[in-house]
């Protein structure tokens, strides 16, 4: 039995943890987009690199689910017109794509409902 007071700890390194993470995710791609300036990059390559920071440390730190992280380049580049739609949803226009989709779907459902426990048990 583990007592309380180490339950507060690790509840406190995980807020602190947390914080941090919420705070450079703010700062690291502030800093990035007006690096380039000195070196002469491109107003958007220089956006890209900070979306980029922002989607490494939301997983880095886990501060939202993994999905909404993945999605959130694809949809902050849309928002902002930094290449056309055609180019970045083109590799969603696969059948491949919707097939490995709903396999991953379908292999979450199986695991979240227990549907995959209880057939493995039942084989045995």
């Amino acid at each position: 039995i583990v007592p309380d007071s180490q339950f507060k700890q690790a509840e406190s390194k995980a807020e602190t943890k947390k914080f941090f993470g919420w705070i450079l995710t703010f700062l690291i791609p502030i800093t990035l987009y007006n690096l380039p300036v000195l070196a002469d990059i491109p107003e958007n390559t220089s956006i890209f690199i900070a979306i980029f920071a922002t989607t490494i440390n939301v997983w880095v730190f886990k501060l939202v689910p993994d999905y909404i992280a993945g999605l959130l380049p694809i949809i902050v580049v849309l928002i902002l017109g930094i290449t056309p739609s055609s180019v970045i949803l083109s590799g969603y226009q696969s059948s491949s794509f919707f097939m490995a989709m709903n396999l991953f779907a379908l292999s979450a459902i199986g695991v979240q409902s227990g549907l995959f426990c209880r057939i493995f048990l039942g084989l045995l």
